[in-house]
């Protein structure tokens, strides 16, 4: 019985990933759109100070902030509602799969 629950604790870095990719999304599109490598842009960025991102207009990394450059606010909202939303359909599996288990044992104890 503890070895699916480890199975399913181990499931959480998969979620956690989700997240992160969903966060990097608007990044690459940005660059992309930008016309330069969109990976290395994404790589910069992550590598970077808080603050810092890409400015595809001038093609420099600056302080977002400092230069007036907000984060699309209502982009970042939806990626991570979506990647929320995935996340939340892989856990109900993971719980129903568990719950099956625990159902099948009883019936097969009886």
């Amino acid at each position: 019985m503890m070895d699916d629950v480890t199975d399913h604790i181990l499931v959480m870095p998969v979620g956690i990933e989700i997240v992160r990719k969903a966060l990097r999304i608007p990044c690459h599109t940005i660059a992309a759109n930008a016309g330069v490598d969109a990976q290395e842009v994404v790589t910069r960025v992550t590598q970077e100070q808080q603050d810092v991102g890409y400015d595809a207009l001038h093609d420099t990394y600056v302080d977002m902030m400092k230069t007036g450059i907000i984060d699309p606010t209502k982009v970042s909202f939806h990626r991570l509602y979506i990647s929320n939303s995935f996340t939340g359909v892989i856990m109900n599996k993971m719980c129903l799969s568990w719950l099956k288990t625990i159902v099948e044992n009883k019936h097969l104890n009886q």
